[in-house]
């Protein structure tokens, strides 16, 4: 769901299709594990992975679907942010996760 919805956004902003990393998704699994184990943003510096960028967020959840809350997030809240959207369009190689917990959800999404 997230690989669609994070090539949905960069179409919609005049980019191709990134290349989905599988490998290092796993790793922003990790990392939104380790954040909700804070309850918070947290920079788990064991996840990280060699040159990837990071667009970390944990927001409130209030029940919609997990699609409009994953696409509110990708859209609003990383998309929002210009070094998280230059991170998300301007990278070939993208990788990402998220979990939800406690009505919070934890997205984690790298690139290269």
């Amino acid at each position: 769901m997230l690989k669609d919805i994070v090539n949905e956004f960069r179409k919609s902003n005049g980019k191709p299709e990134g290349i989905w990393n599988d490998e290092v998704s796993g790793y922003c699994n990790q990392h939104c594990l380790a954040m909700e184990k804070a309850g918070n943003i947290y920079h788990a510096e064991q996840c990280y992975r060699g040159d990837w960028g990071e667009a970390v967020a944990v927001c409130g959840y209030n029940g919609q679907s997990a699609w409009e809350w994953v696409s509110c997030a990708v859209y609003n809240i990383l998309g929002g942010d210009n070094e998280h959207k230059d991170l998300i369009l301007n990278s070939n190689d993208i990788a990402g996760a998220y979990q939800f917990s406690d009505y919070k959800l934890y997205i984690t999404i790298r690139g290269k």
